[in-house]
């Protein structure tokens, strides 16, 4: 949790412990350390929370690549560890989102078992997408318009890779990949990162207006890639930015 709520919530905390005017008031020292285990609890939350979105992301993000690496024993398994871990993350979630979420997994299971790995990869980065909209704002680790560009790219790499491409819905990801990008540009600081970025999409642009399939599925690595750099890039600035803050106080 960023230190302002878990000054916020310490606050609530330290007011809701104040008794009525006939009772005895807690000494200074007693409400201040309730105060700090309050905020402790609370960043402890915040973390563990985080930590379960990563996890449920992250192994959406590999059934994606165990799917274009034609690994189905592993996806597989993979898939019931997502079941798992819906499992410990369904008391964070809103119904619409859980309800998603478990169609997909029904849906990944009916594809593993008719062998669609193509399938099987567009509905995790459906997932994938779920999961980090559904996450809190106040825990994200990096902006979701990394998340957001990084699913572009799965789907992306995704059908690019399939026996049969669908080019409509290539060049239609294709611009809600420049979309993404177009939006995401805008907080990148970096000038040479943001270069890189800008000639990987002009790449990809250029790919999929000759459906040339190679092109656009090297274009599209090179996307995934890119954004592995990006939350790169946010964690060592969201890290500066905090060391400043305490270098302030």
């Amino acid at each position: 949790m960023p230190k302002g709520m878990a000054a916020i919530a310490g606050l609530i905390l330290a007011v809701s412990l104040v008794l009525p005017a006939a009772a005895q008031t807690p000494a200074p020292d007693d409400v201040t350390g309730q105060t700090q285990r309050g905020r402790g609890k609370e960043a402890r939350q915040a973390e563990r929370a985080a930590t379960l979105f990563s996890e449920a992301a992250t192994t959406y993000a590999e059934i994606v690549n165990l799917c274009l690496t034609d690994r189905a024993p592993a996806v597989r398994l993979a898939i019931a560890s997502a079941r798992g871990e819906l499992t410990r993350l369904q008391p964070m979630l809103k119904e619409e989102a859980l309800a998603a979420l478990q169609n997909n997994l029904a849906s990944m299971e009916t594809f593993e078992a008719a062998g669609n790995l193509t399938s099987i990869a567009l509905t995790a980065s459906e997932s994938f997408k779920t999961i980090v909209t559904a996450m809190n704002p106040q825990i994200r680790r990096t902006p979701i318009e990394v998340s957001l560009h990084t699913y572009q790219a799965f789907r992306l790499v995704t059908l690019a890779s399939a026996a049969e491409i669908d080019w409509p819905a290539v060049t239609q990801s294709a611009k809600e990949s420049e979309k993404s990008w177009i939006t995401l540009r805008r907080m990148v600081r970096d000038t040479h990162l943001r270069v890189l970025l800008s000639e990987i999409q002009s790449g990809l642009r250029d790919a999929v207006s000759r459906n040339d399939a190679a092109s656009v599925k090297f274009a599209a690595r090179l996307q995934v890639g890119s954004t592995a750099v990006l939350r790169d890039f946010f964690e060592r600035f969201a890290r500066s930015m905090a060391r400043g803050t305490d270098l302030q106080r």
